[in-house]
């Protein structure tokens, strides 16, 4: 016999999660040079919010697009349809970035904004600086997340 399912009302404002995952950032690294980065930022991250420091996709050949929406949405590049970076563009026939589209442009611009790639048109986002920027830091994966209101009070 089966229990009666009762109708869950959502919550009024659903929680946001943001995941923050640092490209070929080794998960020793934060650990191995983190005293240099300060208390906030990475260390904050590291003592308030989940850290995975050897995780392993289920797929090989990663590319960004792929390993990003692997790690946001739990499952595998066929059912979450990011199979490769690089995609062709139905209208156009031409070859575009997954997530490209001339409808949906930037909606914010300012310093450290990158509008070209090597495929030309998107528009991508550069507002950290690069940690090559700290002295014996070389970046070759950490999966942080927390909670916004903790991040930003």
């Amino acid at each position: 016999m089966g229990a009666p399912v009762l109708a869950q009302s959502l919550p009024h404002h659903p929680r946001l999660d943001p995941e923050i995952t640092a490209d070929r950032l080794r998960g020793d690294m934060i650990a191995r040079y983190g005293e240099r980065l300060g208390e906030g930022g990475f260390a904050r991250l590291m003592k308030t919010g989940a850290v995975f420091v050897n995780a392993d996709h289920r797929h090989a050949n990663n590319e960004t697009f792929v390993g990003h929406a692997t790690l946001s949405t739990g499952a595998d590049p066929a059912p979450h349809g990011m199979v490769a970076n690089l995609r062709c563009d139905a209208k156009t026939g031409q070859q575009a970035h997954n997530v490209q589209d001339p409808d949906y442009p930037l909606i914010f611009a300012g310093p450290g904004i990158r509008t070209k790639t090597a495929v030309g048109r998107v528009e991508t986002v550069d507002i950290a600086p690069p940690l090559a920027a700290y002295p014996g830091i070389k970046p070759p994966g950490v999966a942080v997340g927390v909670p916004l209101p903790e991040v930003f009070g």
